[in-house]
């Protein structure tokens, strides 16, 4: 289990992600986490311990399941104004990794141009 205390943040707001750093061990292999959507890797070292993760689309609000150290994770997301869901908590019309669900707009009568 990491420590909070040692786990280091980095946001990149250009590309909408966060790296987070678990340890300083050397990484050798970077994995697609096991979860949907694809949009988490999990560096490691040669014995698949997690070293740090990578997460897109963060400001959307991250899907715990799958990710290194999840627990961990969320809190550190949460203390820096992101969302992390667990399977079962996540808020009405939120789809993992996407956010929110845009209410859909109807089109009642008049012209179309």
């Amino acid at each position: 289990m990491a420590d909070l205390d040692l786990m280091k943040l980095k946001l990149d707001p250009e590309a909408n992600a966060a790296y987070i750093r678990f340890s300083d061990q050397q990484s050798v292999d970077t994995r697609n986490a096991p979860r949907n959507g694809g949009d988490v890797f999990s560096d490691q070292t040669k014995d698949r311990t997690a070293v740090g993760v990578e997460i897109l689309g963060v400001r959307q609000g991250v899907d715990l399941p799958g990710i290194p150290e999840a627990d961990q994770v969320a809190e550190l997301l949460r203390a820096n104004g992101f969302s992390a869901y667990k399977p079962g908590k996540w808020p009405p019309n939120w789809r993992p990794g996407k956010g929110r669900i845009p209410p859909q707009k109807s089109v009642s009568g008049g012209k179309h141009g």
